[in-house]
């Protein structure tokens, strides 16, 4: 005797049309995201300290991310500053606009924290007034800017800065290899969880007809 077995599969169709229209996108983008974010905490928790004396948390809180979307199935880890970038790729710091680059040396007044204090910052020193004044270094003739120390007859002269025409600046960031070696750790993990996300959110939304 013959056995016939008949099922209805429409359901299961429109089941996985539906998946992969709303659900597997959204999968993807949430896996972008969060993978974006594991190394934007990497960067910016753990990179930066290993390569760099920090002062505050300026650099650390310019390490963004831009997330993912359904429509938009692209994630972005970025540093906001510009200054960033040579020191990621190596190269030759020039000043803006022509002029110097002051090159801060150790009489430079700072703060408990290493800052240089706002009084003696290049463009807040009131040079060729009474306390500070630019003068030819006599080993290398290059220009530099002094200040005097003290009050009275007790003030002297130190060397604040030194002008360059150019910086060389060395790569030490590692940005870019950092992000991809966490790209490549964690993005098959966070897909792993954010399909079995959507797999759950897809069998709780019920069917619309209509």
């Amino acid at each position: 005797m013959p056995l016939a077995i008949s099922a209805n599969f429409d359901d299961l169709r429109f089941r996985l049309r539906r998946f992969e229209r709303d659900q597997l996108p959204f999968a993807i983008a949430v896996t972008l995201t969060r993978t974006a974010q594991a190394a934007q905490r990497e960067v910016r928790d753990e990179l930066l300290e290993e390569r760099f004396t920090l002062r505050n948390r300026w650099v650390q809180g310019g390490i963004r991310i831009r997330a993912a979307r359904k429509r938009h199935l692209e994630a972005a880890v970025f540093s906001r500053d510009d200054f960033m970038t040579l020191h990621e790729t190596g190269g030759v710091k020039r000043p803006r606009g022509g002029g110097f680059v002051a090159v801060p040396q150790q009489a430079v007044p700072r703060t408990g924290r290493g800052l240089i204090r706002r009084r003696a910052r290049p463009r807040a020193l009131d040079v060729g007034g009474d306390r500070a004044f630019f003068a030819e270094l006599e080993d290398s003739g290059k220009p530099a800017i002094f200040a005097l120390v003290g009050r009275g007859r007790a003030a002297r002269p130190r060397l604040f800065y030194v002008l360059e025409d150019e910086v060389e600046i060395e790569a030490r960031f590692g940005f870019v290899p950092r992000v991809l070696r966490v790209a490549r750790t964690k993005l098959q993990p966070q897909f792993e969880r954010a399909f079995a996300e959507a797999l759950a959110s897809a069998r709780a939304r019920p069917r619309r007809r209509g």
